[in-house]
């Protein structure tokens, strides 16, 4: 299995943006994805965060698997471990947007579509099922603002695009965020796409 594969099978997993429709944003929900996505992007591995917090690794884990009520002392307990206000991991999932309304892509550096979300399928009108293992069109927005970021080698954020469809007009932006493999070699491109009111 390559590594892009790896990325995508995670993410398919563990992303709500790609989970089936119908799944909660309850604040359990909430805690539990903010939890771990915050710990992740601070670097520590469960262990690490429970011995900051002098707890067992298993509690660690059973917040982030949504299976483990938290109290609030626990709650400003990890808010201060990862220097920021408690009320940002009672964040709702979908602040940005539900599936329906951000569209997700994974694509490799052939342009080649290793997962679509909901979204991306209404954006790109195209079943996901249809639309992996194929490459993405040329001459669009979604192609342009990914092959900037190949060439640069640097993120996108906030690119915007206007999008027509059966008469109407819409402001979109778009980001993209490279993959990185070993040794921080560029493997695909994580993409963004939603709708400006």
């Amino acid at each position: 299995m390559n590594e892009l594969t790896i990325y995508v099978k995670q993410l398919l997993k563990e992303d709500p943006l790609f989970q089936p429709a119908g799944k909660g944003d309850s604040i359990g929900k909430r805690v539990a994805y903010n939890v771990k996505r915050i710990r992740k992007i601070k670097g520590f591995t469960q262990l690490e965060l429970a011995n900051e917090m002098g707890v067992k690794q298993p509690f660690i884990a059973r917040i982030e698997s949504g299976k483990n009520n938290i109290s609030i002392k626990k709650l400003e307990q990890l808010a201060h471990v990862f220097s920021m206000d408690p009320m940002i991991l009672l964040r709702p999932i979908f602040e940005e947007g539900t599936p329906r309304e951000v569209g997700r892509l994974v694509v490799d550096t052939n342009y080649v579509i290793y997962a679509a979300n909901i979204g991306m399928e209404i954006y790109l009108k195209e079943k996901s099922e249809m639309l992996i293992g194929t490459p993405l069109r040329k001459n669009t927005p979604l192609y342009e603002c990914i092959a900037k970021a190949f060439e640069t080698g640097e993120d996108v954020k906030n690119y915007p695009t206007v999008y027509r469809d059966n008469g109407t007009v819409e402001k979109k932006m778009i980001t993209v965020e490279l993959i990185r493999g070993v040794e921080n070699r560029v493997i695909g491109a994580d993409v963004y796409c939603k709708t400006v009111f």
